[in-house]
């Protein structure tokens, strides 16, 4: 069970969640999809056990290895290439009657094919209407169109010499059908929106929506409750983890197993739960000896930290929330709700209201043991290595022990795969990371005053986990009200003397880009921000050196842009930025920013300051990219593309464009699933960018504190916090480590397109890593798209195992000229 991740529906079972720009349900680029669950039997003899099935596409059903049912599947022996039986056109369109096109223009053209998308209650029963068409909710039109997609096993009878008594395994595999051509009668066959009926015929052909197992009453453990007593078991590092989690009855305990490079990190993870309160539970590392060699893996290179809950209710207050984990769980655990009852059956209200201030989940990275477990709850616990550079390869075996006071040892068996390529340190990294630290976020966080000894010693916490990622990115917010929740503070310190001239303190800028470098060693964006964002009225505070009072000094103006009364005084803001970061051999690294869509505002100030201070240019964030004399670094959520089959080598593209938003899947924040991470950085480099940015490390509650936008609408952030506050600074998080172990993939990818580009390998192994390169980007391909809810970590080791192979061959090749 190794990499068969361990989900519950809606991941392509179960109806999925409806939202708007989401078309998950259709789920096109899955072919093929397996399942595999367990089931305790207590009397074999006695079971009577009977499986019920709805289906798309194809089926057949394995009960302890061996097949017994097939449905919408040809005989004998099936591959990747088996496709299941096709549709009758009456399952994808409208039949007369039913409606008409949606739109004063689709009505006039009269166009003959009209589709239904995938239905969703309520219903009604009345004759469809124009306005029902978005939502097609009469129940004939349910009943009619979902039983020709929804197909059937009903009872199935489970051979009884198949079955044994304990833990027992049922699984299932469903195939696509292939597109009916009537679907041609559209320019595109799926839309952003599963619920446009008039264009999108994206319902999915590959899918379980529905399964159920039953037997006699006192011959089973259920496996929709918690077993009883003690249980603990390996869990994969990308899961989404909650505290009501458990582990069906009869599913094996699981093997631990960590993946990873030469001077890398590998991780794995283990979950304690139990029907009563448990205290002081030790977690114990053995030492791991390589399975060929005598070498030693101590036990002082592992680590173990432990999963703190988190509340929702903290992101879902600001912009960054995004609520598919709560649509996911109202559809995994809703039974687990008992509260919604005094909603009086308003369901969605209660949701809502559970998702925001009740709902916790398992994400921070808390160094240390947590030793208590309570009631009907689990505690995971994370097992972290840092791999010698020296180490050989190989597999390193050992156990961890669980244990405790009135609670059975449990032992579980930890492997360390150690890859044969050496990761280059983190400051040597060449993808391009733009992670934000953000120094408002730390000093609310933990109520410290702004620059003093304690502020500055918690943002060196942040600084030290982002140099594990080799960060090279910096903000520094210079106008008043910016995105990052300065408000009334401005890192460079503005003062009027008594002359009237201007001077600048750039004290506590420079004790901050000496603790970035220090840590990081370099820096690529230090991104000035004085237009935050769609913001048009810009304004810096100024001490008074006369009055000894702090005046606010406004350079542009919401309606006519840059105040030309203003320009002396932003010139000579300007100018000393320039000497001063030129003096600090910091000028290439220097931009102004952190203008968003609108890229015209505020008028004038691009085009004074590059006039003002030359060499400075500016970066930007957005929807799409944006490039031109004055915007050298753009971040974008769209506007890129990934093709497996080329080689676009981002890490020499001469745009600084890089990877930010939504990945091309639901927004990234911080209650979206660690294995999004994992791809993020891979994504970028594939489709020809230089890396990722506009990735939050520890924002907090300081994100948007005071920010007033002036043009627009505010543009989805990727992630408000990476990292979590804990006891003495920044925590990790399972996703930020998500994130490292899939740029150290990334980095290895950079080494093999490297060594094919330069031709320093014989031209057979330039072929070998070309293939290599396209095996690793199909593994991870179906990943695009908007299919939130359809994919897991599927596949990663086997994934890093391409990647890392391949690296290793070309160091070793290398090494030999």
């Amino acid at each position: 069970d190794l990499d068969w991740p361990r989900v519950r529906n809606p991941h392509l079972m179960g109806v999925p969640p409806a939202g708007p720009f989401f078309s998950g349900m259709s789920q096109l680029d899955i072919g093929r999809a397996a399942f595999r669950s367990y089931f305790e039997i207590t009397k074999v003899d006695k079971a009577d056990l009977s499986l019920s099935l709805t289906y798309r596409g194809g089926v057949r059903v394995f009960l302890n290895g061996k097949e017994i049912a097939r449905q919408h599947l040809p005989k004998g022996k099936l591959d990747t290439r088996t496709t299941a039986d096709e549709y009758p056109p009456e399952a994808y369109v409208m039949l007369e009657g039913e409606g008409e096109a949606y739109g004063a223009s689709k009505r006039r053209k009269k166009e003959g094919v009209l589709f239904w998308a995938d239905l969703h209650g309520p219903f009604q029963q009345v004759k469809p209407s124009r306005h029902q068409l978005e939502r097609p909710q009469t129940k004939a039109i349910w009943d009619r169109v979902q039983g020709l997609r929804d197909r059937k096993i009903d009872n199935l009878k489970l051979p009884v010499n198949l079955l044994k008594k304990g833990s027992n395994c049922l699984a299932i595999e469903v195939f696509r059908s292939n597109l009916h051509p009537v679907v041609l009668n559209r320019r595109m066959p799926w839309g952003w929106s599963s619920q446009t009926p008039n264009s999108n015929i994206a319902w999915s052909h590959c899918c379980l929506p529905g399964i159920a197992l039953k037997a006699s009453i006192g011959t089973a453990v259920s496996g929709l409750k918690k077993p009883t007593g003690l249980r603990v078991w390996a869990e994969d590092i990308h899961a989404e983890l909650y505290p009501f989690d458990f582990l069906e009855s009869g599913a094996p305990m699981g093997k631990l197993h960590a993946l990873g490079p030469r001077n890398g990190a590998a991780s794995a993870m283990l979950i304690v739960g139990a029907d009563r309160d448990l205290r002081g539970v030790e977690i114990n590392v053995s030492d791991l000896k390589h399975e060929r060699a005598a070498n030693v893996l101590p036990a002082s290179q592992l680590s173990v930290a432990s999963l703190k809950q988190r509340f929702i209710r903290k992101s879902a207050s600001n912009r960054c929330f995004n609520s598919s984990r709560g649509r996911v769980l109202k559809k995994r655990y809703p039974k687990e709700l008992p509260f919604l009852e005094k909603y009086n059956g308003r369901v969605e209200s209660g949701y809502r209201f559970y998702v925001r201030n009740k709902l916790s989940y398992l994400d921070q990275l808390q160094p240390g043991v947590l030793g208590q477990v309570k009631k009907n709850t689990i505690q995971p616990y994370w097992i972290g290595v840092q791999i010698p550079k020296d180490a050989s390869a190989g597999k390193y075996k050992g156990t961890v022990t669980i244990e405790g006071p009135g609670m059975a040892k449990a032992v579980l068996p930890l492997t360390v795969e150690v890859m044969g390529w050496v990761l280059p340190n983190p400051n040597d990294f060449q993808t391009v990371v733009g992670i934000e630290q953000n120094p408002y976020g730390v000093a609310k966080q933990y109520k410290v005053k702004l620059w003093s000894e304690e502020h500055f010693r918690l943002i060196e916490e942040s600084m030290k986990q982002l140099a594990r990622a080799g960060n090279d990115w910096l903000v520094v917010p210079c106008s008043k009200s910016t995105q990052f929740g300065n408000r009334d503070d401005q890192m460079i310190r503005w003062t009027r003397k008594k002359d009237g001239s201007l001077s600048f303190d750039f004290s506590i800028l420079d004790r901050y880009l000496d603790l970035a470098l220090k840590h990081w060693k370099s820096l690529d964006v230090i991104n000035f921000v004085i237009a935050a964002g769609n913001q048009l009225d810009v304004r810096f505070n100024v001490m008074d050196e006369a009055s000894g009072k702090v005046e606010v000094l406004q350079v542009c103006d919401p309606k006519g842009g840059l105040l030309k009364a203003r320009k002396t005084d932003l010139a000579a803001f300007a100018k000393a930025v320039h000497k001063h970061m030129k003096a600090r051999n910091l000028l290439q690294s220097t931009y102004w920013g952190f203008t968003w869509d609108n890229v015209g505002n505020p008028a004038g100030l691009k085009e004074f300051l590059a006039e003002t201070a030359p060499g400075i240019v500016w970066c930007r964030g957005g929807h799409n990219y944006w490039f031109n004399e004055y915007y050298k670094v753009s971040t974008s959520q769209y506007g890129w593309s990934c093709d497996v089959d080329a080689l676009k080598f981002g890490w020499k593209s001469d745009r600084f464009a890089l990877l930010s938003g939504s990945c091309r899947v639901n927004p990234i924040s911080d209650n979206n699933p660690p294995h999004v991470y994992r791809t993020f950085v891979d994504n970028g480099l594939t489709s020809g960018l230089r890396g990722v940015a506009q990735v939050g490390a520890d924002h907090w509650e300081a994100f948007g504190e005071g920010f007033t936008l002036g043009v627009g609408r505010f543009p989805g952030f990727s992630c408000e916090n990476i990292l979590y506050p804990g006891e003495k600074g920044a925590d990790s998080s399972l996703r930020y480590e998500a994130f490292i172990q899939g740029l150290q993939e990334t980095e290895a990818r950079i080494v093999i397109e490297q060594a094919i580009e330069s031709g320093g390998v014989p031209s057979a192994l330039k072929k070998q890593l070309r293939q290599a390169l396209i095996s690793y980007a199909n593994e991870k391909a179906f990943s695009f798209g908007y299919h939130t809810y359809a994919r897991e970590n599927y596949g990663w080791r086997a994934r890093a195992r391409i990647i890392y192979n391949a690296a290793a061959k070309v160091s070793k090749t290398l090494a030999k000229k």
